[in-house]
């Protein structure tokens, strides 16, 4: 079970209905366990339709803010603007379990309305794995 703050979920839900023609895309900062920050990042995929990828100066600065805050970094999070909340095989593909192993991966699709959100991590087996979401 991945424990994250109501906040975390408003703010990927914002950002990802703030930008409903593409993919958005970012960073979970956390402690003892409990996602508490959503990052916004910039997607830069040629095509963010339907990919994201991370804008690099955002992706570094976000890891100095975390720092700065005393934060680890968690996990991260990305929409979907047409499919349902699950991984695509591009998702997968472009995950990187062995830099980030103990990461969330959070998608929040934007297929219905209201938008849904559903959490990944990958086991020690390195599948990944659906985790339910507790809201503290």
């Amino acid at each position: 079970m991945v424990a994250v703050s109501r906040a975390v979920i408003d703010e990927i839900t914002a950002h990802a209905t703030s930008e409903p023609d593409q993919e958005v895309c970012g960073v979970l900062g956390g402690k003892n366990g409990r996602i508490e920050l959503a990052y916004r990042a910039r997607n830069v995929a040629t095509t963010p339709k339907t990919r994201f990828d991370f804008h690099p100066r955002d992706f570094m600065d976000i890891g100095d803010e975390l720092d700065d805050a005393g934060m680890d970094l968690s996990g991260f999070y990305h929409s979907h603007i047409d499919t349902s909340p699950y991984p695509s095989r591009t998702d997968v593909a472009n995950s990187n379990p062995e830099m980030y192993p103990a990461a969330i991966y959070f998608i929040c699709s934007l297929k219905h309305q209201p938008p849904s959100i559903r959490a990944f991590r990958y086991d020690e087996d390195v599948h990944l794995r659906e985790e339910p979401i507790e809201i503290v």
